[in-house]
């Protein structure tokens, strides 16, 4: 209640559970007892990944696929976007049209990622696929509406703890939902709404519970990126 300032007590979960080859992570979140008021929530997973198997690699080489993220969220130096989300297509954001390397050499400005990339509206769900050439792949499917792609830029330890030892892939709803609802009653709202992709970091007594699953299904060393279709999954936010 009023941790760090955010109003209401809430009941908060989360869920890892291993299927086979598959990470299964569950993020819950609602209201507690007799709690009246309104609040946002926002659960992510801040995994750091290298499917290297080597960690003296860095993953620049690292192929990443988003075939449902055709936009992504433009953001200032402190991180917060900027402007409505933006088409990928000619830029190094464009994951969509093809599995392409996290850093390529004729892209002497890219310092790396740490920014949101967002579903397409008519996605059920996001689907990313990350593959070490010669090594080992993952493929990640959430009903969350974003994914925030984290090249681990700001690390500045010895190795294997400096940048772009490993890369984070954050399922969440996009960065600054909580001022684009387009709801005039909600405190800092804007008139820019982002629709359901910010309406569903709100919870209050007449919003349904906040819940997201994430499957993450690995391919052994040797494996094709391609792995197997994991179900779907479901959501209610």
């Amino acid at each position: 209640d009023d941790d760090a300032g955010f109003p209401a007590a809430v009941v908060a979960r989360a869920g890892f559970a291993v299927d086979g080859l598959t990470l299964v992570l569950t993020h819950e979140c609602r209201l507690a007892e007799r709690e009246t008021r309104r609040t946002v929530v926002n659960m992510t997973n801040h995994t750091y990944w290298n499917l290297s198997g080597d960690l003296r690699d860095d993953v620049r080489h690292h192929v990443l696929s988003l075939p449902r993220c055709s936009r992504v969220l433009a953001v200032d130096a402190e991180g917060i976007p900027t402007r409505p989300p933006e088409p990928v297509a000619g830029t190094r954001f464009d994951f969509a049209s093809e599995p392409r390397p996290l850093f390529l050499s004729k892209e002497a400005d890219n310092e790396g990622y740490d920014h949101n990339l967002c579903r397409d509206a008519d996605a059920p769900t996001l689907v990313a696929t990350l593959a070490c050439p010669g090594a080992f792949a993952l493929r990640l499917e959430t009903t969350q509406p974003g994914l925030q792609v984290y090249t681990a830029n700001f690390l500045d330890g010895p190795p294997p703890y400096d940048a772009h030892r490993a890369v984070c892939l954050e399922p969440q709803h996009w960065p600054d939902a909580p001022n684009h609802l387009g709801d005039s009653s909600a405190e800092g709202s804007s008139s820019s709404s982002w629709g359901p992709a910010a309406e569903g970091v709100l919870l209050g007594p007449s919003t349904p519970p906040y819940h997201h699953t994430t499957r993450i299904t690995f391919s052994p060393r040797g494996v094709s990126s391609a792995v197997e279709e994991p179900p779907a999954p479901t959501a209610s936010s």
